[in-house]
């Protein structure tokens, strides 16, 4: 424990007091640490955790731990580094916000350390009510750098199953609380799940009835893929989320290191509506690896939140088969629990999001949705009538295309604003001319991510960067020139993993996936 802190830290076995918030046992054994965030720990309490001295090998080394960061109120956890017996501290890794309620893997890489003497330290700070309890454990130094990929399994793409003679190389997790059903037809609960697979006869699902809520979780890995051959590829599957507006949610994770630690890559929250929707993970950052995904569905505080998924595949390149990818960007005003969205078909709902209850207030969530050939409709409501700008807060939005060329935007309306675009073989909505290119470099990046961007006029941006879950990490504004704009920026602060750094300004907005290497 430190004494220049808050609070303390404190040694546990089972759940913690409060009610939606911490785990509900150890990552593994009986006990773990954690901090209690109920009152008077709130809010912004720091609290500290210091390790030993460690004396590092001369060959390079790796840290290992596991984490429970759950609640709506979670604050923020960094696991800092100190060579001079603490005098200085550098952080090597960070989370912040609510990350779902399991237990994940972290691994940091202590190679440019090697030979030293080092101390770490947990770093938290709580947030702004009770349901902000988070825990570590199961933490371990080893010699040699991040576990090595996955063997065997899938190297022929494209690849697919849709489940249809069983689970074919798909697998239940191990320490989850319940397991992913194989099913044809619907599910036995009313009102929530799909009627029938999204094509065939077979899908895979969460079925959340008593006892498998609330926030519970289930895991399907998938098989390992090798994509030593590939410079590019991409994942699709088929998802349907329809319940109650607190079901829960699912995420996407990716590993290269087989499961020693996971990255978010794609993830939806909450009803989605009664359809099957198409999800879509660009994985270019993996390529030339071995890659294993999951599928972390967890319930929320309901029976009404069966999730499923069907069709999964694989393949070699960009998004094929007529998909198109829609980019939508969402700034919030003071009340994200009335913004919700749906992108419509005719009078058939093919994507949607929303309310936005657990968005802080002003923040900017940015979603990806894949689009077959067509017409649709953008349609963005707002539960009280007034928009989300500018009377209580300056929120807008934002929809692009692969191109970058503005599908709607906006930001002032009552209860609902529809904008009417084509992808792929329709009439394109046209925008002014304002951007050329985005490039960035180095990828994978340590330190400072530099950028060059194309703009045809004089005009002001916002750069964000966001991680995989769509939560906003960085942003700063930009006036742009007419010509070559460059830049940089300082990311040896973030956590390693995928990240996607986003230029807009008020016609277009330009996006590229970015790795940080620690």
């Amino acid at each position: 424990q430190n004494t220049n802190d808050d609070i303390d830290w404190t040694r546990n076995s089972g759940g913690t007091p409060s009610s939606n918030t911490g785990p509900t046992s150890a990552s593994e054994g009986s006990f773990y640490v954690y901090v209690e965030s109920s009152s008077p720990n709130y809010p912004s309490k720091r609290t500290i955790l210091t390790s030993p001295c460690f004396a590092l090998p001369s060959a390079a080394a790796t840290l290992t731990f596991q984490y429970h960061m759950w609640g709506a109120a979670m604050g923020s956890l960094n696991l800092e580094l100190s060579t001079d017996n603490g005098s200085t501290w550098a952080s090597v890794w960070s989370r912040s916000g609510d990350q779902g309620n399991a237990w994940a893997s972290a691994s940091v890489s202590l190679a440019s350390y090697a030979g030293s003497t080092i101390t770490l330290r947990f770093n938290g700070l709580t947030g702004s009510n009770y349901t902000g309890d988070m825990s570590v454990d199961d933490i371990g130094i080893a010699a040699g750098s991040t576990g090595s990929g996955c063997s065997g399994g899938i190297s022929s793409f494209p690849y697919s199953e849709g489940f249809e003679s069983g689970m074919g190389l798909w697998t239940q997790g191990s320490g989850d609380d319940f397991d992913w059903t194989r099913n044809s037809g619907g599910t036995p609960s009313s009102n929530t799940g799909p009627s029938s697979a999204a094509s065939g006869s077979f899908y895979m699902y969460t079925e959340s009835s008593t006892p498998n809520y609330s926030n519970k979780v289930a895991i399907l890995n998938s098989p390992c893929f090798d994509l030593s051959s590939l410079s590019s590829a991409t994942f699709t599957f088929q998802y349907h989320l329809y319940g109650a507006a607190a079901m829960g949610g699912m995420v996407l994770e990716a590993s290269s290191n087989n499961g020693a630690a996971w990255n978010a890559v794609w993830s939806a929250n909450g009803n989605q509506g009664n359809s099957w929707q198409s999800g879509s993970a660009n994985l270019d950052s993996y390529a030339g690896s071995t890659l294993l995904l999951r599928f972390v569905g967890t319930t929320g505080t309901t029976w009404q939140g069966d999730m499923a998924i069907d069709d999964v595949a694989l393949s070699s390149g960009g998004s094929t088969g007529g998909c198109n990818t829609v980019n939508i960007s969402i700034t919030f005003d003071n009340y994200p629990e009335e913004t919700s969205w749906e992108i419509k078909s005719g009078n058939t709902v093919v994507a949607s999001g929303g309310t936005y209850g657990s968005q802080a207030d002003g923040s900017t969530l940015l979603l990806t949705e894949c689009l077959a050939d067509g017409c649709y409709d953008f349609v963005i409501a707002d539960v009280y009538g007034d928009g989300i700008c500018c009377s209580y807060g300056n929120g807008s939005y934002l929809v692009t295309n692969s191109s970058n060329v503005t599908l709607a935007s906006g930001a002032s309306f009552t209860n609902s604003e529809t904008t009417n675009f084509c992808v792929s073989g329709g009439a394109r909505v046209e925008a002014a001319p304002v951007a050329k290119g985005l490039n960035i470099f180095p990828n994978p990046v340590v330190q400072t991510l530099n950028f060059t961007y194309q703009s045809d006029v004089d005009a002001p941006a916002l750069l964000r960067i966001a991680d995989m879950t769509g939560r906003i990490v960085h942003t700063q504004s930009l006036v742009l020139n007419q010509g070559m704009n460059e830049g940089g920026i300082q990311v040896e602060n973030l956590a390693a993993g995928s990240y996607m750094l986003s230029i807009s300004s008020e016609k277009a907005m330009l996006t590229k996936r970015f790795i940080i290497a620690k």
